[in-house]
């Protein structure tokens, strides 16, 4: 019982093994019988494979943050305020400086300016002067010509002492030009040494014949 229960399973299994066999040779015949008709028909058979396409991955790329720049506010230069205190005026404590040596113009004691006096003629002119320095004027002090005109005029110690502050009449010789017109001559006082001081002093005269 046991072995003809086994022949049956047996037959069974060799017939289903048979079966599958001529189902797969039939498969292939029929894929091959078709291929030979698709060539024989000048077409050409482009073998696809299909493939199931996995999934990608969608990579999501963090978007690079850009660092704001930190910008650093310049310092504020704070200047200090500063009062500018004036300075105060210097004082200028102007001496009395009075030179040694100094006349000044007081009058005219002969031949007033523009006086008319003949061609040739011979005339003492007189200035009266202040002593205006510190120091007396001696003997030895002499007027001497600058400028202008001389009028024949020399050098002409003063013959006197003056003492400060004191007024002195100072004369020199002198003589008209020999042709008409108005001259002026110009003198100094000097000291003892030739050097000239004071007042710049000069006589001026119009020789004319009529007189």
């Amino acid at each position: 019982m046991m072995a003809k229960l086994f022949n049956k399973k047996q037959s069974w299994w060799v017939f289903a093994l048979s079966l599958t066999f001529i189902l797969t040779a039939c498969g292939q015949a029929n894929s091959i019988a078709t291929i030979k008709e698709v060539e024989a028909a000048g077409l050409t058979i482009t073998a696809t494979s299909t493939t199931t396409a996995m999934p990608q991955a969608t990579s999501t790329t963090t978007p690079t943050e850009t660092a704001s720049p930190t910008i650093t506010p310049s310092p504020t230069a704070t200047l200090a305020s500063f009062t500018k205190t004036p300075l105060p005026s210097p004082t200028v404590v102007l001496a009395n400086l009075v030179a040694c040596d100094s006349s000044a113009y007081v009058d005219d004691v002969t031949i007033p300016d523009g006086k008319k006096v003949a061609p040739g003629d011979v005339f003492k002119k007189t200035w009266r002067l202040k002593n205006s320095g510190t120091c007396a004027w001696t003997k030895d002090y002499s007027i001497v010509f600058v400028s202008g005109s001389s009028m024949d005029g020399e050098t002409t110690t003063i013959n006197k002492y003056v003492a400060p502050s004191k007024d002195a009449n100072i004369t020199v010789l002198l003589t008209a030009p020999d042709v008409e017109g108005t001259f002026s001559g110009y003198w100094q006082l000097t000291d003892r040494n030739g050097i000239r001081f004071g007042q710049v002093i000069y006589v001026q005269i119009v020789v004319s014949n009529d007189n």
